[in-house]
């Protein structure tokens, strides 16, 4: 097992280390349901952090403007230092600002703490995600209410048609210079008939229509 993740329990998800790399620790972290960031307010936080784990890469600390975060993330280069100023007072990342030198703009140097985001995760984790369990109760609901049991198609047989014999040459090959016409293929599944409609497709109909509706 790596030692970048370790099982505290048995049937548990793995634990989440500081060792592994930040893109790891953040997709660990959003599958968890982003634990203290989670809601509209930190949407620009999310973005941020997903952009610093694209242009840090996995060790998570690197030379970068700003400017670049912003690009990446999608939001205004003034609102992206407001949020790099909130996670570096949450103790998530470490910013040491540029300067001019020379008569030029340096890039600073940004740290994101993964022992702070691995903690969280864990946390995250321990605590579950409430958008999460509500969605799989309401799902529980609607699947016992259409007393739905097995919705999955039965996989089909491929259709094989006529052998080729002498008598009956196939239509794709050539006879004395020509093609020949084609032959029209019967009890396939386009020139036969329908299936029927039977009680799971009914059940499954009635399933969409009861599904709720997506909040705004």
């Amino acid at each position: 097992m790596s030692s970048q993740q370790h099982v505290s329990r048995k049937g548990s998800a793995p634990e989440i280390r500081a060792g592994a790399p930040l893109g790891v620790i953040l997709d660990a972290l959003g599958r968890a349901g982003w634990g203290p960031f989670h809601g509209r307010y930190y949407g620009a936080t999310r973005a941020i952090l997903q952009a610093l784990g694209a242009l840090l890469g996995p060790s998570g600390q690197g030379d970068v403007t700003a400017g670049q975060v912003a690009d990446a993330a999608g939001y205004s280069e003034l609102w992206t230092r407001r949020k790099l100023h909130e996670l570096e007072e949450a103790g998530v990342l470490t910013w040491d600002r540029g300067g001019v030198q020379h008569g030029r703009p340096t890039a600073g140097f940004i740290r994101v703490s993964k022992t702070a985001l691995a903690d969280l995760t864990n946390r995250a984790r321990q605590a579950g995600n409430p958008k999460a369990l509500d969605r799989a109760r309401e799902t529980a609901k609607r699947i016992a209410a259409a007393g739905l049991r097995f919705t999955k198609r039965a996989a089909r047989r491929p259709v094989i048609g006529p052998t080729e014999t002498k008598q009956q040459p196939s239509p794709l090959k050539r006879e004395e210079g020509g093609r020949c016409a084609a032959r029209p293929v019967t009890h396939t599944t386009i020139s036969g008939p329908r299936p029927a409609v039977g009680a799971r497709s009914a059940a499954l109909r009635a399933l969409l229509a009861t599904r709720a509706p997506v909040p705004a």
